[in-house]
């Protein structure tokens, strides 16, 4: 729980430790919702690789994610920034963490039309592929509906590459 104490949230939980009323899409390799940490906090999820309802994490990346955002304070493993939101999971990712542009477009509409307020996208790509056009949409559509997308930026040591969905600029927070 170093890194909680890193960015001094014990301040920001004095206030609030999330809204039940709050719902964080997570758009990633799926999500084991029904154990640990994430037991009681995934309201909804869809595969988008699959096409069905159960977004079985294949890889735990984005089970992972899901954890560092609302893991269940309930004093085992993690807990999440905002343990008091809930979450919905989409898979828009293979089990080794491949992606198309209009899958995870297809994933950020329907956690825009689920009522997330955030979208949190677990991964970038270099815009290279189908589909980039109908991503970028659907991000300025999210931004539209006052919904904040999420996006890393890279970790890549410094390296000045333009990871997409991030490099859309104002319309997503990297």
């Amino acid at each position: 729980s170093w890194g909680l104490k890193r960015i001094n949230l014990s301040v920001a939980w004095a206030i609030t430790d999330g809204d039940p009323e709050t719902v964080v899409a997570v758009l990633d390799t799926g999500c084991e919702s029904g154990s640990g940490d994430l037991a009681g906090q995934v309201v909804d999820e869809w595969d988008f690789v699959d096409d069905d309802d159960t977004a079985q994490d294949e890889a735990g990346h984005g089970t992972m994610m899901a954890g560092l955002i609302a893991g269940s304070a309930d004093g085992l493993g993690i807990v999440g920034v905002a343990p008091g939101v809930k979450l919905i999971c989409g898979r828009v990712a293979s089990g080794i963490g491949v992606a198309e542009y209009g899958t995870i477009a297809a994933g950020v509409d329907w956690a825009v039309e689920s009522g997330a307020s955030v979208v949190f996208i677990g991964f970038g790509g270099f815009g290279l592929g189908e589909g980039l056009a109908q991503l970028e949409e659907a991000v300025e559509e999210a931004a539209a509906a006052d919904v904040v997308v999420v996006a890393p930026s890279g970790s890549a040591g410094g390296a000045n590459l333009d990871l997409f969905p991030a490099a859309f600029g104002p319309a997503v927070i990297s």
